[in-house]
């Protein structure tokens, strides 16, 4: 009777280990965006369902104390399909993030602000980023977009989207493709990246957006062209332009003209130095 007993109490026992275990990687276990690996998702995030139920929105820190995050791919059973507007605005403490292949959006203002933020890693599912998702993370120096993605790619750490060829968003490690991928740099691309020290501009771009370039405040432009193109924004009214007006540009990056003694010529500052 008792060894009956004991064998009844350790078959209850291994089935509540093997349903604890299940619940778990039910909750907590995801593939990351690029597929390497299974990470469970950072406790204490805070989610909201969608009125109809169907779906969930992560809206922020909640309770979680952890500094590298990894969003959640599902919430009581439903997608985490969106991060939401001002979600992590400010979190000074955030490192890095990693949104699974469920999120299709991630809302404006997401990740604005978040100073120590160095590494985003974004899910294939992505198809809307929205503006200023990642303005003034001045820390940020590693942007990744899964492969696979339908609507964006990375390259050089910058979000581009792929379409349009244009650069959503840079970081202080960016350097800008000059495959012709990217033809476009648009608005606040660049806003905030006060590390950014250094940034050439390929011929292939043609128009850059209002604030491009705002804030950058150590920053050099390097342009292969020769002068401003029509399609680079010029300061209205308000002094609005695709750059501060103190940030020097050197154009013509590229010119390594032989002088007639023999001397190549760079420019630095937009000052030619034989």
């Amino acid at each position: 009777m008792k060894k009956k007993l004991a064998i009844v109490l350790l078959s209850l026992i291994l089935a509540l280990c093997c349903a604890v275990g299940l619940a778990a990687c039910g909750e907590s276990g995801q593939t990351t965006p690029d597929g390497t690996e299974d990470l469970p998702p950072t406790e204490g995030l805070e989610y909201v369902l969608s009125d109809d139920g169907e779906r969930a929105t992560c809206i922020g820190m909640g309770t979680a104390t952890a500094t590298a995050i990894v969003i959640a791919s599902e919430y009581q059973g439903k997608p985490v399909t969106t991060i939401g507007e001002y979600a992590f605005y400010g979190c000074d403490a955030l490192t890095s993030i990693t949104i699974p292949d469920s999120v299709t959006t991630i809302e404006r203002y997401a990740f604005e602000n978040c100073t120590a933020l160095t590494s985003a890693t974004i899910g294939n599912g992505v198809t809307t980023i929205g503006e200023e998702a990642f303005s003034g993370c001045a820390a940020l120096n590693s942007i990744e977009v899964a492969t696979g993605n339908s609507v964006y790619h990375s390259a050089g750490n910058c979000i581009i989207e792929t379409a349009t060829k244009t650069l959503i968003h840079g970081c202080k490690n960016s350097v800008i493709p000059n495959d012709g991928s990217v033809t476009t740099i648009g608005e606040r691309a660049f806003s905030g990246c006060a590390s950014l020290t250094s940034i050439t501009i390929p011929n292939s771009v043609t128009t850059i957006g209002k604030y491009a370039f705002e804030d950058c405040d150590a920053l050099t432009i390097y342009c292969e062209a020769t002068s401003k193109p029509s399609g680079w924004a010029i300061a209205d009214e308000w002094g609005i332009s695709w750059k501060d007006s103190d940030c020097p540009v050197v154009w013509d990056c590229n010119n390594n003209e032989v002088a007639t003694d023999g001397n190549i010529y760079c420019v630095e500052n937009n000052i030619r130095y034989a």
